[in-house]
């Protein structure tokens, strides 16, 4: 099944809430421990490839609103 943006409707999993904070104090640790690691250049660099990324979504999810519309 899609949604009419293109996205994929998925089965959630619920987990546990101690495994879930578990999952977010780790995550974000690890998040800080990799940027204490790099240097400014890099953290420019990984930033502007995660919003290209984040971009390149949006526009998939709109090209396919359009078509689906161009379609009926």
């Amino acid at each position: 099944m899609r949604y009419s943006n293109g996205l994929r409707m998925t089965k959630r999993i619920t987990l546990p809430d101690e495994v879930l904070k578990f999952f977010r104090r780790t995550g974000r640790a690890g998040g800080l421990k990799r940027a204490e690691n790099m240097t400014p250049e890099e953290r420019s660099e990984q930033a502007r490839k995660a919003v290209q990324a984040r971009w390149a979504k949006v526009k998939d999810a709109k090209k396919s609103v359009q078509e689906t519309k161009k379609g009926k």
